[in-house]
């Protein structure tokens, strides 16, 4: 006998039903974003002999996003190291051949290959690293077989939002050699925002710049991050520094100079200090409704990316974004274990 579902308990669960997709389908789409990732030398070792998972402390923030995204600074590759010049002074990132199934594992959705390490193993490496990472399901992105495909954006409609990213170098520290590019941070980087127009409602850069080490960008960085947003992105997303830099709001844009290191292996203060990007999209005029740092700090010999998420941890880290972006007057807003980026709705419009 089979058995019927009353009419009005049918009625009740469809109307709940309906409901539940419309609340998700209004809420805003949620980005995290991290800095640079090399699964290398201890770490390297850790995950190959004692099945080391660096990304366990933070696998639920990033696997909770709509979309999440890492700079993937390291060469996933079996390949013999070449014999670059001496006085390159550069060190070299060979990473574990699961690194691409780790990402994958940590939720991260995208891996960014337009970093100044790409080509440490020539252009054999870099394309043994995309895939890697496309085996893995991660799409690797600002790199390919040709500069026209190092500069195909990645886009996702996600509950009816379009998503566009494009990833992007400063530098290189070895030459690609044949059959490899890296989308380079030049006249082309404008252009390609501005294509973008249209086709996504939300566009996000990330780019690998400035110098290693220091609080702030330069005057240059700045000026450049300025006509991208005046070209049409909607947030900078910047890595390689190996530190927590300024972050800057410009015409209702965030802008984060550098979120520092997070999977690096153990690293000095103030190398461990890092943060977690979370953005919440949405359409329209402003698609940027939020912008927080999830206060983040690299424990341990072997530098495990940990949520700072007491006081005592997170002071240094709030401490350092405070300072850091005191130079643009940019103010934060604790909330619930994250620093809220205040985005005043004031400023001028973005000129086409």
């Amino acid at each position: 006998m089979r058995f019927r579902v009353p009419r009005t308990t049918a009625a009740i669960v469809l109307a709940t039903t309906l409901v539940t997709r419309a609340a998700i389908a209004d809420a805003p789409v949620t980005v995290a974003a991290v800095g640079d990732v090399a699964l290398a030398w201890r770490v390297d070792t850790a995950v190959r002999t004692a099945q080391y998972d660096p990304f366990r402390e933070v696998r639920s923030v990033l696997a909770g996003a709509d979309l999440a995204m890492a700079n993937v600074e390291c060469v996933i590759t079996n390949a013999p190291e070449p014999r670059w010049p001496a006085a390159n002074g550069q060190p070299i990132i060979r990473a574990t051949p699961t690194t691409g199934a780790l990402l994958a594992n940590a939720g991260i959705d995208v891996g960014s290959v337009a970093n100044n390490h790409a080509f440490d193993f020539s252009s054999r490496g870099a394309l043994d690293t995309h895939r890697a990472l496309r085996d893995a399901g991660v799409v690797p992105l600002g790199g390919g077989p040709s500069r026209d495909e190092a500069w195909q954006p990645f886009i996702r409609d996600i509950r009816g939002v379009r998503v566009g990213v494009l990833a992007i170098a400063e530098q290189l520290n070895h030459p690609p050699g044949q059959g490899a590019r890296v989308a380079m941070l030049d006249r082309r980087a404008v252009d390609a925002v501005r294509a973008l127009e249209g086709r996504v409602d939300v566009v996000l850069l990330s780019i690998h710049w400035g110098h290693e080490f220091v609080a702030e960008p330069t005057a240059g960085q700045v000026a450049l991050a300025h006509r991208l947003i005046d070209a049409g992105a909607d947030a900078i997303i910047g890595h390689h520094p190996h530190v927590l830099q300024s972050v800057e709001v410009y015409r209702e844009r965030p802008i984060v100079y550098s979120l520092g290191n997070f999977v690096f292996g153990h690293q000095p203060s103030p190398r461990d200090l890092s943060a977690i990007l979370e953005l919440s999209l949405q359409r329209g005029p402003q698609p940027i409704a939020r912008a927080s740092l999830r206060p983040i700090v690299l424990r341990g010999r072997l530098g495990t990316p940990t949520p700072a998420n007491t006081p005592a941890l997170a002071a240094p880290v709030v401490a350092r974004l405070r300072s850091a972006s005191a130079r643009f007057r940019t103010t934060f807003t604790e909330r619930e274990g994250v620093l809220d980026v205040t985005i005043p709705r004031t400023s001028p419009a973005r000129q086409p």
